[in-house]
């Protein structure tokens, strides 16, 4: 009987080791699933951010290229992106492209009264349009160093 027991014995403790390496080998793999899942989020989060700053850049290619006389839908339409960028950005850079989106607005509609041509305000309207796009070009000069702070892959999202 002496040796059943010890047989016994052995097999015990082999079981309690094997249900111990089981059990850590699910938290290693509960853990690796966790970090997964985070490092997809923060992905996502630069992906939804990279989207918000090419779209910037985009506009802000067209009022290189344009001047004052930018298509008005083209900066209307930034309103979206702005809206987008309150959820994905601190206060600091939805400022900047709320005070930047501004003063893209006022050098637009100054660049569309330019075009009418025979105003008696036409001389104001072109020095409102070239201070608009001076203030507008001011405004860019801050965007990539702010963004630059959110555009790193190594964030904590929780």
């Amino acid at each position: 009987m002496g040796g059943i027991e010890v047989t016994l014995t052995v097999v015990q403790i082999a079981n309690a080791c094997l249900t111990s390496i089981i059990a850590l080998a699910v938290a290693v793999v509960a853990y690796l699933q966790w970090r997964t899942a985070h490092n997809k989020i923060v992905l996502d989060l630069f992906d939804r951010r990279m989207r918000i700053y090419e779209q910037s850049v985009d506009l802000f290619k067209e009022v290189m290229r344009e001047g004052v006389t930018i298509d008005p839908p083209k900066v209307i339409r930034f309103h979206h992106v702005r809206d987008e960028a309150a959820f994905l950005f601190g206060e600091d850079v939805v400022q900047l492209l709320k005070d930047w989106h501004e003063a893209l607005i006022d050098m637009m509609s100054s660049g569309q009264m330019i075009k009418q041509g025979d105003s008696p305000d036409h001389s104001d309207h072109v020095k409102k349009a070239y201070t608009a796009h001076k203030k507008a070009l001011s405004i860019w000069g801050q965007f990539p160093g702010l963004c630059q702070q959110y555009m790193k892959m190594d964030q904590r999202v929780a």
